[in-house]
């Protein structure tokens, strides 16, 4: 398939690498697999197989037939290092078992895993062991990137079909008044006590709490808009309501923080929070999801401002 990601749109495009690692992050146990399954099925059709056997697996989770490519996935919500190892060691064992059975052969091997912290040291020694022991093999590992490469490859259509519809640099330059009414209403459910406020954001904020480009410049496109978002919300007839949407903001923000999740991940929450998949199908309240997050991320109820040392260094 010819990549069509020379000619997207760019907000079209970060908008679906942020809707794709929310994906990965999320899914867990077989539905990071039929995830997974669903993407190579886009990318590959018949070349790639899913496996689904009554009684297990044989080792594998997906075969791609003209490389002879096992995929192994691995995203449970709870294990210990030994535990990863071991279903490496086993599960490499029991796809060549499987496919000497079919007369298959195996040339690659990917594990592929969601795990935020990274490989444990017992994972990553398992992984070298088998490229030593089975040098014929290539062993590898997968995680967002590698199957972000994949999803860059897929046509515009296939994109809408996986993660829906996307805003447009056009759809935010012609955002309007009535277009933030819902992304607002949507939020504005939270009934929360609201907090003291909060300092006022300074211009290295951005800069300081280190959102990957994607998401950086989801805010700075953003921003062209959020005059639309303040107006609104001074218009709102329950003149607590404003600062309980903030205080919705700040405590999820904080919540994620406190866990020691990372600042992309934590973007990812708020803005599913904000409305990113309740309006996945229409991409002019997606253009307001966006302009809400840039306007709450200014007015600093989410996300960190820098020291005061430097604040204007």
């Amino acid at each position: 398939m010819v990549n069509s990601r020379k000619c997207m749109d760019p907000l079209m495009l970060a908008h679906y690498r942020v809707a794709a690692e929310n994906g990965f992050w999320k899914h867990k146990r077989t539905a990071f697999q039929d995830w997974l399954g669903s993407i190579m099925t886009k990318r590959y059709c018949d070349d790639f197989i899913r496996i689904r056997l009554s009684k297990g697996d044989g080792g594998l989770d997906g075969y791609r037939l003209s490389t002879q490519t096992v995929y192994q996935v691995f995203a449970p919500r709870d294990y210990t290092a030994a535990e990863m190892a071991d279903k490496i060691r086993d599960d490499f064992a029991h796809a060549k078992e499987t496919l000497a059975k079919k007369i298959l052969e195996m040339k690659t091997w990917i594990f592929v895993h969601n795990d935020p912290d990274d490989l444990p040291h017992e994972a990553v020694t398992e992984l070298a062991k088998l490229q030593a022991d089975n040098p014929g093999i290539a062993i590898r590992r997968w995680e967002f990137t590698a199957i972000w490469n994949e999803i860059n490859q897929l046509a515009d259509d296939e994109l809408v079909e996986l993660f829906g519809a996307a805003p447009t640099l056009e759809l935010l330059e012609g955002l309007c008044y009535q277009d933030i009414i819902p992304v607002i209403e949507h939020l504005a459910t939270e009934r929360v006590p609201p907090f003291p406020p909060t300092d006022p954001p300074s211009p290295r904020k951005l800069e300081f709490n280190e959102l990957s480009e994607d998401r950086a410049n989801y805010i700075q496109r953003g921003r062209a808009k959020q005059g639309l978002v303040e107006s609104y919300l001074s218009t709102m007839p329950e003149e607590d309501k404003p600062e309980q949407i903030a205080e919705a903001f700040r405590r999820r923000y904080a919540t994620h923080r406190d866990a020691g999740v990372d600042a992309d991940q934590i973007f990812d929450e708020l803005w599913l929070f904000a409305g990113g998949q309740f309006f996945a199908s229409e991409p002019v309240k997606l253009a307001g999801v966006m302009t809400v997050l840039a306007y709450y991320f200014d007015s600093c109820d989410i996300f960190e401002n820098p020291p005061e040392a430097l604040k204007t260094t």
